[in-house]
């Protein structure tokens, strides 16, 4: 939850389509500025950008003259000219636009008045938004309208990529998901995480539970050393150091040993194990993928990248190990399902979908 000291201007481009996320952006070795696009390289300036992010199927950046431009489908369209007065969050399926200026709407084919306020608690997940408007009334944009949850009191609220998450005044800790809103449990603490329709929360004994799609399940009885939450996955050590993995309803030991790190993200586990191995699980499967500890690993849903002893980049890639350069990279960067790296003469290479793009 943050609190916007800016005005909102937020813009949803999509119509409930699902993102590819087949995009990524990049500034070679002469400073020009490009996009590649499912599969497509195209120049959107030949200088330099002082900023670009990147969001589902679309890129937004500011130029030289400080304008603010949107890349979507091969055409780019000015959003701002003062882009020193602007800020912006991207996500998968919305863009966050925070500016001076007075007016707050989200754009889905036409534009809808999201709030006046000012200095606004909100969150923002990739086709959510949480909000307490100016009024107190708390409110939810989803699936291109705004919806309001009532006026009563709000302690604390989380989103995921399309659920929320939030405890009231009276400490009871609820869901939101699908326009239907649903009591979780009654606990006195904030330490609760969301996913897609699925919550984590301790309870008043440091019980760790969760509600998975209409079910409650206490997992532990005990205050876990250490645990991580995806979108509907749960990995935890236990206080005598089993590692386990709660996913699609079913509970299992992955080690009997801690592991030396672990990290989620989206439905994806990535661990190193006791052993310094590297392991990826992912749709029901434990993966090893090698038998040491890269240096450097980033992270997506059903992506693992990493470069291997020598700096040459592989990477779990939906479920299949894959070797994407030859060369030593020099760096790279995970957007989606797009790998973008550079080799030592600064040449930018792409790899995406089982092919290498050369521009």
């Amino acid at each position: 939850m943050k609190k916007n000291i800016l005005i909102i201007l937020c813009f949803i481009f999509l119509n409930n389509t699902i993102q590819a996320q087949n995009i990524t952006a990049f500034v070679d070795k002469l400073n020009r500025f490009w996009v590649f696009d499912n599969g497509e390289f195209e120049q959107l300036e030949h200088l330099d950008v002082k900023e670009y992010k990147v969001g589902g199927d679309y890129v937004v950046y500011v130029n030289t003259r400080d304008d603010v431009r949107f890349y979507r489908d091969g055409e780019v369209e000015r959003l701002e000219y003062n882009g020193t007065l602007a800020e912006y969050e991207t996500s998968n399926y919305l863009m966050l636009f925070k500016s001076q200026g007075n007016l707050q709407a989200v754009i889905d084919g036409k534009r809808k008045n999201l709030t006046l306020g000012t200095d606004m608690p909100y969150s923002m997940g990739d086709s959510i938004i949480a909000y307490v408007n100016f009024d107190r009334f708390f409110k939810v944009f989803y699936n291109g309208e705004t919806k309001s949850l009532g006026l009563e009191g709000i302690k604390n609220f989380k989103v995921s990529d399309n659920s929320l998450a939030y405890v009231n005044e009276a400490n009871f800790l609820k869901l939101y998901y699908d326009g239907e809103t649903e009591d979780i449990d009654n606990i006195q603490n904030s330490r609760y995480h969301v996913g897609n329709n699925f919550v984590v929360y301790f309870n008043d004994f440091n019980e760790l539970n969760v509600y998975d799609d209409g079910d409650t399940e206490q997992l532990t009885t005990f205050q876990p050393k250490s645990y991580q939450v995806g979108d509907n996955m749960l990995a935890y050590v236990s206080d005598q150091g089993q590692f386990y993995l709660y996913w699609n309803g079913e509970t299992e030991e992955l080690t009997p040993y801690e592991p030396e790190t672990y990290k989620i993200v989206d439905n994806t586990l990535m661990y190193i194990d006791d052993q310094g191995y590297l392991n990826v699980y992912y749709d029901g499967e434990n993966h090893t993928l090698e038998a040491y500890t890269p240096k450097t690993i980033k992270m997506f849903n059903g992506i693992v990248v990493y470069t291997d002893l020598d700096g040459r980049l592989k990477a779990f890639y939906e479920g299949k190990k894959v070797k994407i350069s030859d060369m030593i990279a020099e760096d790279f960067e995970l957007n989606g399902r797009v790998i973008t790296y550079r080799i030592l003469n600064g040449e930018i290479r792409v790899y995406f979908d089982g092919k290498e793009y050369q521009r």
